[in-house]
């Protein structure tokens, strides 16, 4: 389920003036930020069934330009960007698991995947 991104990759902290930029629902950093017609914003994935809601196209933008690290730095990943970025890397993210196709299923490091496959070959 996607819901706003995680708070622990940004490089810098948000303070509390920042609070306009977390999601009044998954309390996430805004991810596509839309506003309710009471006034609230939230990410456009948290918004209620049946709400009506308007594009914030500028504090969308200033949330993408946020420096970050991959949410997989725990795992050794050292690339820093923007959010906007981020979700490009994961996809080449090498630290990201995914299902082994030639091991019955074990969920190994796309890297490691990569190595495994080529030797097979």
């Amino acid at each position: 389920e996607r819901r706003g991104y995680r708070k622990d990759i940004l490089t810098d902290n948000l303070s509390e003036r920042d609070a306009v930029f977390i999601c009044i629902r998954c309390q996430g950093i805004l991810r596509g930020v839309c506003i309710s017609t009471d006034g609230e914003q939230s990410c456009s994935c948290c918004k209620k069934e049946n709400e009506q809601t308007i594009p914030n196209i500028h504090v969308s933008n200033m949330v993408l330009s946020f420096k970050c690290s991959c949410p997989l730095m725990a795992r050794g990943c050292r690339w820093l960007g923007t959010i906007e970025g981020c979700e490009d890397h994961l996809d080449t993210c090498g630290y990201v698991l995914e299902t082994c196709k030639l091991r019955c299923g074990v969920v190994v490091e796309s890297d490691e995947l990569k190595i495994q496959e080529k030797d097979k070959s």
